[in-house]
């Protein structure tokens, strides 16, 4: 009975969270867990140790199924809620990436199944500065019509970027395309 609470549990976290990474690792004792856990925490992530039959219990008859087929060893999972900022995750992903034992396998990103090379892409996104230099230059090239426009609402309502949630950093690029 305590088995299928946990998995109802950890499926209820995986549907309302607005990020999770799932990793595969190797010979990590409990003081290395606690350092890593401890690191996660400060940037508002939670890490979870979990069975790999469990995790993939979790995931059935969910959209995400089909995640189930990747995982074949010892699996820890993080979870993040929509609040948490971005520089958060993508400097939490970077730190795992540094570490030799772990290996990320995939992750769920605003519904949206994520392997290795997509979080790598979401990682090495362009920070506010970059994004606002873009805008702005897209702006000019189109005839330049509301860029004074642009430049005051920036001053006056500062994107911060690095600060908003992951929903939204996502909100922001969809725009950007469809403008394009």
């Amino acid at each position: 009975m305590q088995n299928i609470e946990q998995i109802q549990r950890t499926k209820r976290r995986l549907e309302t969270s607005a990020f999770v990474l799932f990793m595969q690792y190797s010979d990590y004792n409990i003081s290395e867990w606690r350092v890593i856990k401890k690191e996660l925490l400060a940037k508002g992530l939670h890490l979870k140790v979990i069975k790999t039959s469990r995790i993939k219990k979790s995931l059935e008859e969910t959209s995400y199924e089909l995640l189930g087929q990747v995982f074949s060893g010892p699996t820890a999972v993080i979870f993040a809620h929509e609040e948490i900022p971005f520089n958060s995750l993508n400097s939490a992903i970077k730190l795992l990436i540094k570490e030799e034992k772990i290996q990320i396998i995939a992750g769920i990103y605003n519904n949206q199944i994520l392997f290795p090379s997509k979080i790598n892409e979401l990682i090495n996104l362009p920070n506010q500065e970059n994004l606002l230099a873009e805008g702005l230059s897209y702006l000019q090239n189109s005839g330049g019509s509301n860029v004074n426009q642009v430049l005051n609402n920036t001053l006056i309502f500062p994107v911060n970027l690095l600060n908003q949630s992951s929903q939204g950093l996502v909100n922001l690029f969809s725009q950007i395309e469809s403008s394009k």
